[in-house]
């Protein structure tokens, strides 16, 4: 049975390779003309793949930037940390400590 577009299935499989190397290679591309990135690391699939693919193609001129707070579960944060530490992505842990009370201002 043919796709609702009416072509048949192996184009669309096809087209949708085509489709996806070419997103690849203007990220590649994106991320080389920058020179330089920080990525805003979670730990999730979106954020670790732009951190390897960055790490790929600039190296040590790449950073992940991972957000350490109260409210993240350590096993999440190891787990982006093994990610991260497998492939040797430049990575900084900075705490947010937002459940710090003595950060609120004052009450009146």
């Amino acid at each position: 049975m043919a796709p609702a577009s009416g072509s048949p299935p192996h184009l669309t499989y096809n087209r949708k390779q085509m489709d996806l190397a070419a997103k690849s290679a203007l990220l590649r591309t994106t991320l080389e003309e920058l020179g330089s990135v920080l990525v805003a690391y979670s730990g999730g699939t979106d954020s670790a793949f732009l951190a390897f693919t960055a790490h790929q193609v600039l190296g040590d001129r790449m950073l992940a930037v991972i957000a350490d707070s109260p409210s993240l579960p350590r096993t999440e944060l190891a787990a982006a940390l093994e990610f991260t530490t497998t492939h040797g992505i430049p990575t900084h842990i900075l705490s947010t400590n937002e459940l710090d009370k003595s950060r609120l201002p004052a009450q009146r």
